[in-house]
């Protein structure tokens, strides 16, 4: 399944709103500026490399997946200079101004998740910037998502009303999150979104803005996605 078909193209109007959003407040939060160097670390099907490049035609963009989306390939049709790559070691054009990481922690745990955001760390530029969203799956927001997710066949694997329960009262703990051989875990269940802010600190990094969608409001509760914008502590 194009993962395209999952989050813009979704055949719930709900989710295709809730995702095309999450790309306005992203632009929002930490808008590209011409000439810059940018990375998408899991780019997808290049969705935001396009929205950039329509915006910042100078822009250098690098984009990242080892899931890479066969949609990308049309934005690089579009864009022939951006490049798109599939194995870390083959991203090229840092240090980078910007890195733009969507969608995409709350699939690691452990390790695995900390190599991550050492690597995306290492790879900003001395006054660079990284965004960061990932899914609110705790509280208000992940009950709602749950049950809506049950109501239109798109649960996520191994949900029980168990799980719906910790989730909502925010015993992530309690929620076992087994990892494929390569690190990737496929479902958000059991994630919790405030280790993110945690995990950069260990490398210097701290919060210079927050923000969510995608209901304009400063609050998890009724959010579906929370964006970190980090800077290098002071």
């Amino acid at each position: 399944m194009a993962y395209s078909s999952m989050t813009i193209g979704n055949t719930s109007s709900i989710k295709r709103w809730s995702h095309n959003s999450r790309f306005t407040k992203a632009l929002g939060v930490m808008p590209p500026a011409q000439n810059d160097r940018i990375l998408d670390f899991g780019t997808g099907d290049g969705h935001l490399v396009g929205l950039i490049k329509e915006r910042c035609a100078s822009a250098t963009i690098c984009g990242f997946d080892p899931h890479l989306d066969a949609m990308a390939n049309e934005v690089k049709q579009r864009f022939p200079d951006v490049r798109f790559v599939r194995e870390r070691d083959s991203i090229v054009g840092g240090p980078f101004d910007k890195v733009y990481c969507l969608e995409t922690l709350e699939h690691f745990v452990g390790p695995p998740l900390m190599d991550i955001v050492t690597f995306l760390t290492q790879q900003t530029a001395p006054n660079g910037r990284i965004l960061v969203s990932v899914p609110i799956e705790i509280g208000l927001s992940s009950l709602m998502k749950n049950l809506f997710r049950m109501a239109a066949g798109q649960r996520h694997r191994g949900t029980t009303w168990k799980i719906v329960w910790d989730s909502f009262v925010g015993n992530t703990a309690a929620i076992a999150r087994p990892p494929s051989e390569t690190g990737w875990i496929s479902s958000h269940l059991g994630f919790d979104f405030r280790i993110i802010p945690v995990l950069f600190a260990k490398c210097g990094f701290e919060v210079e803005s927050m923000g969510y969608s995608p209901i304009p409001l400063p609050t998890h509760v009724i959010n579906s996605q929370v964006f970190f914008r980090f800077a290098r502590k002071a």
